[in-house]
Formats: structure tokens, C-alpha cells, sequence
């Protein structure tokens, strides 16, 4: 799975940190800038402003992860402005729209920044409409806000109830990405980033429904995620010793350029459970 880190624009220190640190960019596909939560307590004109010299130094940057935005939403009355800002800086490759509901507000936002959009569903209308705005103009991916939404829908986390919902959620965003040929959608963040056995576990149910990316909130869950695709790795690799010595009897032979012998079937056995 890839993994997506939000990191506050309040905090340019870490957000250097975050586009440059090894430890960060080799398990990261993209660093978040985070406009809309982190800003609320800031001026957000204030906040993009001291943004716009720290983004012209990063532009020389060659080697790093790609830079997203996730700017307010469409009934927010920062949304043009964030979206004016997003358009002056070519070093943003993606837009997050938070709150989506609807696919004029995605098809806007595409239109407004020239940028290609993450829609986050975070409302009970949001869900509804997963179907149409999976067709919307601009749209690459679909993603979902675990707490806004529960919060719309007076609902709880950590219950059975929650989880039936994100599931009937995981569901809708799989299926109409896949009817749509958009990327597979992202995961929501795990809110306790102290949970390492309930982050994998979260982790692998949605690699199981079919999502391809995981939203993250701190740098520690990144080497989890890391580890969950090592795992992927391992299991591919196995399937492809086990089906060639079914199907030829061999005990020697050599799977992606690496020798396979006893060892290594039997391994493969116990890993694949067999």
C-alpha cells in the first residue's frame, strides 16, 4: 500500500523534514499539506503566505516525494483562495478536497487549481453520491474522513457500529473506483498512531477490500505500512514457488532470478499455510 503523510502548514519545519528526511521519503509516496485542519485556529491567508518561500526552496529539490494539498472545502470561504494559491505553485502535484459531496465540487476544484483531486467523502450526502461524483471531472482517487464522518452521522468510533458503516463505505469508493478506472481508493487515517497491532490490523482489512493507499498521521506508521508490503512481497513470492513445483515436481529451479530449492518450498509452505 502507499503511504500518504499529512503534516500540518503551520509547522514548515516539519514539512521540510517530511519532503527530505530519508527516514520519511523511502516509505512515503506523497507528504499532505494540511490547509484545512491544522490551519483552523490561523489566518489561513497568513498560513499560505509563509508557505510561498519555503515551496520555492523546495522546488530545486530533485529527489523527493510528491507534494499534495488538502485545501478547505468547496463551501468553505477560503476554498478559491486556497485553490488561486495551489494553482501558483507548480511543486503541487495533487489537490485533497475534504468534505466532497457532490461532482461539481470536484469538477470545480480540478478546474480552479489544474490539478488532479483525492475527493475525501466525510458526510452521509457525500456517501450517497459516491456513485456520480466517481465520474466527475478531475477526480484520480477517492478517500474518506473517519471522524468527520462518524461526527456527521452522531456515530462512534471503535464500535460495531462504525465499523459497519466504514465497510459499507470501503465498499461504494472500491467498486465505483473500479467502474470509473480511477486509482484504487485511499485508506482513512488510524487515529491512535501509539496502536501498532490495531493499525496493522486496520491496515490489512483495507488491503483486503482493495484500497492501494493509506492517509497517515505520524512517521511512525509509515514503517508499518512498509512492513505490510515486505509481507505482500513475501506472499507473492511464495505463490510463485509453490505453483512451480506443483506443476513440474522440480526441487530446483530459480522464481524472479533467485534459486529455489527444499529450503525455500518449505518455507513457502509454512508461510502460505500449506
Amino acid at each position: 500500500m502507499l503511504a500518504y503523510l499529512f503534516v500540518p502548514a503551520t509547522h514548515p519545519k516539519r514539512i521540510i523534514k517530511a519532503l527530505t528526511d530519508p527516514a520519511i521519503t523511502a516509505h512515503v509516496h506523497a507528504i499532505i499539506i494540511d490547509l484545512e485542519d491544522a490551519a483552523a485556529d490561523r489566518s489561513p491567508n497568513d498560513v499560505r503566505a509563509k508557505l510561498d518561500d519555503l515551496l520555492g526552496t523546495m522546488e530545486q529539490t530533485q529527489t523527493m516525494p510528491e507534494l499534495w494539498v488538502r485545501i478547505h472545502g468547496a463551501s468553505h470561504g477560503e476554498f478559491r483562495l486556497d485553490c488561486e494559491w495551489v494553482r501558483s505553485h507548480d511543486i503541487i502535484s495533487t489537490v485533497v478536497l475534504p468534505k466532497a459531496e457532490n461532482a461539481e465540487q470536484v469538477s470545480l476544484a480540478h478546474e480552479l487549481t489544474a490539478r488532479p483531486v483525492v475527493a475525501m467523502i466525510e458526510s452521509g450526502q457525500g456517501v450517497l453520491n459516491v456513485a456520480s461524483m466517481a465520474g466527475a471531472v478531475g477526480l484520480v482517487a477517492l478517500s474518506y474522513g473517519c471522524l468527520d464522518l462518524l461526527t456527521s452521522l452522531g456515530m462512534t468510533m471503535n464500535t460495531k457500529a462504525s465499523a459497519l458503516m466504514f465497510d459499507k463505505i470501503r465498499t461504494e469508493l472500491v467498486l465505483h473506483s473500479q467502474a470509473n478506472e480511477l486509482s484504487a481508493p485511499i485508506e482513512t487515517i488510524y487515529p491512535n498512531f501509539q496502536d501498532d497491532g490495531g493499525f496493522k490490523a486496520w491496515l490489512t482489512h483495507a488491503q483486503n477490500f482493495g484500497f492501494g493507499g493509506v492517509l497517515a498521521i505520524h512517521p511512525k506508521q509509515l514503517a508499518i505500512i512498509s512492513s505490510l508490503n515486505e509481507r505482500e512481497g513475501d506472499l507473492c513470492f511464495a505463490k510463485k514457488v509453490l505453483s512451480h513445483h506443483d506443476s513440474t515436481g522440480e526441487a530446483v529451479f530459480a522464481i524472479d532470478g533467485q534459486m529455489v530449492d527444499l529450503p525455500v518450498i518449505t518455507w513457502a509452505r509454512e508461510i502460505l499455510g500449506k
